[in-house]
């Protein structure tokens, strides 16, 4: 598996919270290794801050250059206020960026331009399923605030 950097402890990340966000973020990002293409991804909170971390050892994200990935795409879906989406794809010439909500987090992937877009869109469906439905985790996402991203962003 590639390597994954998970959140560290901090006031508010500790205990079971700690724990539960770690497990599913975990989780979440070991699929990127089942993902043909799948150069890096992140997990980020509302703000962007980067929560976990996984990539290629090809292609080393540290958790500054995934702030400033996460502050660039959190400020995109905050562009497009008044309207509801959940997913972003972006194309550069040599990768391709795919972003999508998760709750009151959201994924990014950073792939291969020539990667199917249609696989790599269902692996993080299927991946986000468990992570979005876990009731106690958004609520501690985004505490004072249980309101999905897509809608409060989108």
């Amino acid at each position: 598996m590639a390597p994954t950097i998970i959140q560290e402890p901090t006031a508010y990340w500790s205990g079971t919270r700690l724990t539960n966000l770690n497990r599913r973020t975990f989780t979440l990002l070991q699929e990127m290794d089942r993902l043909t293409g799948a150069q890096r991804a992140l997990i980020c909170d509302p703000r962007g801050t980067p929560l976990a971390i996984w990539h290629l050892e090809a292609f080393p994200l540290s958790r500054e250059e995934a702030g400033r990935v996460g502050a660039c795409l959190a400020n995109l879906f905050a562009a497009f206020q008044g309207h509801t989406f959940r997913e972003i794809e972006i194309a550069f010439e040599d990768r391709l960026v795919y972003a999508r909500t998760l709750g009151n987090a959201f994924l990014a992937v950073v792939c291969a331009r020539d990667t199917a877009l249609s696989l790599v869109r269902m692996t993080c469906n299927v991946a986000a399923a468990p992570f979005e439905t876990d009731k106690e985790l958004q609520s501690n996402l985004s505490p004072g605030q249980k309101t999905d991203i897509g809608m409060r962003l989108g």
